[in-house]
C-alpha cells in the first residue's frame, strides 16, 4: 500500500491556500492542509473563513486536483481563546472536506485549558470533524505526556493526538513513547527531519520549526524507528520548511519534498507485522 501524504501548509508557508493546493497536486501529495485563520495577518497569506468566493474556489480547485484537505490549523487555546470566532474556520474547513482541525495548548492554567478544549471539540463535532491536539515544545502542552493527560480529561470521542516528530524529538520523546499510544489516537502524524541537538531557546526553537528543518533523510533524527511506529495506511503530513527552497516555485519545492519523502520511505526496510501491532 502506498502510503497517504499530506502537504502541510508550513512547508511553503508564503503560499496562498489556491497555490498549496496546486503545489500539492504538482507534487504528487494525496492531501494538503491550509490555515484557515491565524492571530495575526503576518501569519495569514489569505483569510478563507468567511470568504464565500475563497471557500467556493477552493472546493473547485480541489475538486479538479483530487487533492484533499487532511485538516485545517491553527486552533491556539491561548487563555482567552475566543471559541465562537473560531466557529467560522470550523465551518470552512468541514465545508472543504477536512477531517481535522489542529489545536495547540498555549495555556498554562490546564483547567481553563481543558474546558476550551471540550468546548472546541463539541463545536467541531457539530461540522462532522475531530480535533487533533499537537503537543509543542515551546507551549504548555509541549510533550506526549502532558498531551495525554489532557485528552483523556476531556475524554471527547473526537479527540486525537497529533505528532510532529520534530517536537517529540526536542521534549525526549521516541518510539518507545509512540508504541504505548493507542492507535485509535494516532490517524495521522506530522513528519520532518532535523539535526540531532536542536536549540535551546524558545525563540530559536520556534525559528527551527517554521524555517529550519530538514527534508527526511537529510538530518539526524531516528526516522527509522519514528516512522515505523505508524502502520503502512496511516497519512504522513510532510512539514519540513526549510530556508533553501525559499524563492523556488511553489510547485518545484512541492516536487522536491514530495519526491524525496518517497524516496525515503522506499528506503526503509519493510517491517513485518506482528500480532496486535498497528
Amino acid at each position: 500500500m502506498t502510503r497517504p501524504l499530506s502537504l502541510h501548509h508550513l512547508t511553503m508557508s508564503a503560499a496562498h491556500p489556491l497555490e498549496l493546493v496546486d503545489a500539492a497536486a504538482a507534487g504528487g501529495f494525496d492531501f494538503c492542509g491550509i490555515r484557515t485563520a491565524a492571530p495575526t495577518a503576518a501569519e495569514l497569506v489569505a483569510e478563507v473563513a468567511g470568504d464565500e468566493k475563497l471557500i467556493r474556489e477552493l472546493a473547485r480547485r480541489l475538486d479538479n486536483t483530487g487533492v484533499r484537505l487532511l485538516d485545517v490549523e491553527t486552533f491556539r487555546l491561548v487563555p482567552d481563546a475566543d471559541l465562537a470566532a473560531m466557529t467560522a474556520s470550523l465551518e470552512a474547513g468541514a465545508r472543504l472536506g477536512a477531517s481535522y482541525a489542529v489545536a495547540s495548548g498555549p495555556d498554562p492554567d490546564r483547567l481553563r485549558l481543558g474546558d476550551h478544549l471540550a468546548r472546541l471539540c463539541e463545536i467541531a463535532a457539530g461540522s462532522g470533524m475531530s480535533v487533533a491536539l499537537e503537543f509543542h515544545s515551546c507551549y504548555a502542552i509541549d510533550t506526549i505526556d502532558r498531551a495525554l493527560e489532557l485528552i483523556t480529561g476531556v475524554g471527547a470521542d473526537n479527540l486525537v493526538l497529533l505528532v510532529d516528530l520534530l517536537h517529540l524529538a526536542r521534549t525526549g520523546g521516541g518510539a518507545a513513547d509512540l508504541a504505548r499510544v493507542d492507535p485509535r489516537l494516532l490517524p495521522y502524524a506530522q513528519i520532518c527531519d532535523a539535526v540531532a541537538d536542536g536549540p535551546v531557546s524558545v525563540e530559536d526553537r520556534r525559528f527551527e520549526a517554521r524555517s529550519d528543518r530538514r527534508l527526511l533523510g537529510e538530518g539526524e533524527l531516528p526516522l527509522g524507528d519514528l516512522l515505523g511506529a505508524f502502520g503502512p495506511d496511516v497519512p504522513f503530513s510532510v512539514e519540513t520548511p526549510t530556508l533553501r527552497l525559499r524563492g523556488l516555485p511553489f510547485a518545484e519545492q512541492a516536487r522536491i519534498v514530495g519526491d524525496s519523502t518517497r524516496r525515503f520511505l522506499d528506503s526503509l526496510p519493510v517491517r513485518t507485522p506482528t500480532p496486535g501491532a498497528r
